[in-house]
């Protein structure tokens, strides 16, 4: 899984409008969280971004961010210096779209864009940003790979056509010359980045927390798709937290992707986050007895939910907080 993201992106907090400006601090934060830890997503920057900003004298200029928080009253909400120590983790644990390939450079007289370059939106230089269009289309179609571009809320069209009579390719092994006509898509947000992907996909290749976490919460968009609902509102990746042990525990008692249990245990962990479970929810006490104890941890009241109907009853075992603990056999 890979996105690139863009100077737009990147910028997005310092001129987005007040419905926009919460979603894209929390694109941020998201991405942020992927270049931290370990959620086997490549994020790419595009090529000279931190130049790009530098010259704008948007980086790293504190200023820029805390007028428009400023402006629509969320100094309380979101921080001004937070945005830029993320964007600066950002740029220093992602890599250029011209390193991450054996493809470095692209030559052209002229591209033909369809609608047209002038629906392209961007507060930079517009032809800088096609060509990081043309090489991702480029890398995608030599290396099979699925680089999605990610550009902020601030395109309407999202479809384009790129076409060019001769592009000059260089590669660490040789020089290809071609005639592209490429279409590429440019992705809005990580949450549509993420249901482009498909939960199903992500968690067939689940192998820690994280991954699981990611899997789960892409399931929980689509869920929330489905019924009508914001999918980037009010639901974040914070929304809820894996336990230590959950992942081991899912392998334990065969819950993982290619296990007997699999797809019921996503589905019901992921209905149980989107406030829908499949089966009911019952306290989780420290002894059999509907007079025992109910389980905390701190002021959480645990709880249990069956992931399975059967001879063998999974439960999975939870606390208010949205905490996922363990899985064990009934």
């Amino acid at each position: 899984m890979q996105a690139v993201i863009s100077s737009e992106f990147i910028i997005e907090p310092a001129f987005a409008d007040e419905i926009n400006l919460a979603k894209s601090v929390d694109d941020l934060i998201k991405i942020n969280k992927i270049v931290n830890n370990d959620y086997q997503i490549d994020i790419i920057r595009q090529d000279d971004l931190l130049d790009t900003l530098i010259g704008a004298e948007l980086y790293p200029s504190e200023g820029v961010f805390r007028k428009n928080i400023a402006k629509y009253d969320l100094e309380d909400e979101i921080s001004s210096q937070d945005i830029v120590t993320m964007i600066h983790s950002i740029i220093q644990r992602s890599q250029e779209l011209s390193s991450y390939s054996d493809i470095f450079d692209l030559e052209y007289d002229s591209v033909n864009v369809t609608p047209g370059k002038n629906t392209i939106f961007s507060r930079f230089c517009v032809d800088s940003l096609i060509y990081d269009l043309m090489m991702t289309s480029v890398i995608n179609n030599s290396n099979n790979t699925n680089l999605n571009f990610i550009t902020g809320n601030n395109n309407d069209v999202t479809e384009y056509n790129l076409q060019s009579d001769e592009v000059v390719i260089y590669s660490q092994d040789q020089t290809e010359i071609i005639k592209l006509n490429h279409n590429i898509t440019l992705t809005k947000c990580v949450d549509d980045f993420l249901l482009g992907i498909g939960a199903t996909n992500i968690w067939n290749n689940v192998s820690n927390n994280y991954t699981l976490a990611l899997a789960i919460y892409t399931r929980v968009l689509e869920l929330r798709v489905s019924s009508g609902k914001d999918f980037c509102d009010e639901f974040t990746l914070d929304c809820f937290i894996i336990g230590d042990s959950f992942y081991d525990s899912i392998l334990e008692y065969q819950c993982g992707p290619d296990n007997r249990f699999g797809s019921s245990c996503f589905e019901a962990i992921s209905r149980l986050i989107f406030e829908s479970p499949k089966y009911a929810l019952n306290p989780f006490r420290i002894k059999r007895g509907k007079a025992e104890k109910q389980r905390k941890r701190g002021n959480d009241l645990a709880f249990r939910t069956h992931v399975t109907k059967g001879g063998e009853a999974i439960l999975a075992k939870f606390n208010a907080g949205a905490r996922i603990e363990c899985y064990s056999k009934n």
